[in-house]
């Protein structure tokens, strides 16, 4: 299975984690514990603890989860530890689900945007 796959499914587990647990959407959750549960779940390997530990860094890189403090708040560019960090879900990456989710959402906010521009230049064009 190619990295990129294994990123979009272990995203969505996040996400259904997150969305299913209060406390998770408060403190966020410590990585090992995420990475952990989703091969237990999904079956799918992720390898020694290096490899878990890239698997989170390039949810970070992408922007998809966001590391946090034992408080929930955002910790910005902490180092990551793959038993010591907290993460959960960006704003983005909550996005990101959402869309792959409902494409139809997707679709219809791409084209009122392009509605939206088509009617400025039309604007533009009879210069009202």
């Amino acid at each position: 299975m190619k990295t990129s796959e294994v990123l979009e499914k272990l995203m969505k587990f996040i996400y259904s984690e997150y969305k299913s647990s209060d406390a998770f959407q408060s403190y966020g959750e410590y990585a090992s514990i995420i990475v952990g549960r989703f091969a237990d779940k999904s079956r799918i390997r992720l390898g020694d603890a290096r490899a878990q530990l890239e698997y989170i860094r390039l949810l970070k890189r992408q922007g998809w989860i966001e590391y946090v403090s034992v408080d929930g708040s955002t910790l910005g560019n902490a180092r990551l530890s793959l038993y010591n960090t907290r993460v959960k879900p960006s704003l983005e990456g909550i996005e990101h689900v959402e869309q792959g989710l409902q494409p139809g959402k997707a679709m219809l906010k791409a084209a009122s945007a392009a509605a939206e521009i088509a009617g400025k230049g039309l604007k533009g064009f009879l210069g009202k």
